[in-house]
């Protein structure tokens, strides 16, 4: 069984087919986010979200895209992000970060 999801790798956005089978997240930080997060970036972590529930509005470098349930975000690392959600809407998505992301992995950006 193949399921389509909307791909947003840095700034384009991309339409696949991905196949169903489990995948490992061995040498990964994984969270879960549900809240506003400012503009950042991780110079040497890798960082995958997968929407769960909620939309949310994010900016990949100096493009805005809007989320929804099923999305998979792939940011590279080095490229600025941020994300809002909607005032009073729940929101949730899975983060994962790859390599493990450092104590000192993430560099605060000006708005």
């Amino acid at each position: 069984m193949s399921f389509l999801h909307r791909f947003y790798v840095d700034r384009t956005v991309e339409e696949r087919v991905c196949p169903e089978k489990p995948t490992s997240t061995n040498g990964a930080t994984v969270s879960v986010q549900d809240g506003n997060v400012p503009r950042h970036m991780h110079p040497n972590t890798n960082e995958i979200h997968y929407i769960l529930g909620g939309t949310s509005t994010i900016w990949l470098g100096d493009k805005k895209v809007h989320v929804q349930p099923g999305d998979l975000v792939i940011i590279s690392k080095g490229t600025p992000h941020a994300g809002t959600k909607p005032d009073g809407r729940p929101f949730k998505a899975i983060a994962i970060k790859t390599p493990p992301q450092g104590p000192n992995d993430s560099t605060m950006l000006p708005e």
